[in-house]
């Protein structure tokens, strides 16, 4: 799990060359991989916590069936 500012900094950060390097290297190993990201419009005391996280990807999966 990761925090960022805003969309543009997860914008720069995967398509800098030292993140497209790794993410060739693992390729085979992230292939199965899902993403997701939320706005936190009412922050909780810092960063999100994994039982935030998880909260949030249920919410979003449950919504999407």
């Amino acid at each position: 799990m990761s925090a960022w500012t805003d969309q543009e900094a997860i914008t720069a950060f995967v398509t800098s060359d030292a993140h497209i390097a790794v993410m060739n290297k693992y390729r085979n190993r992230m292939a199965g991989s899902h993403f997701h990201t939320w706005t936190e419009t009412q922050p909780t005391h810092g960063r999100p916590t994994w039982d935030n996280a998880l909260d949030r990807y249920e919410t979003t999966v449950d919504s999407a069936s």
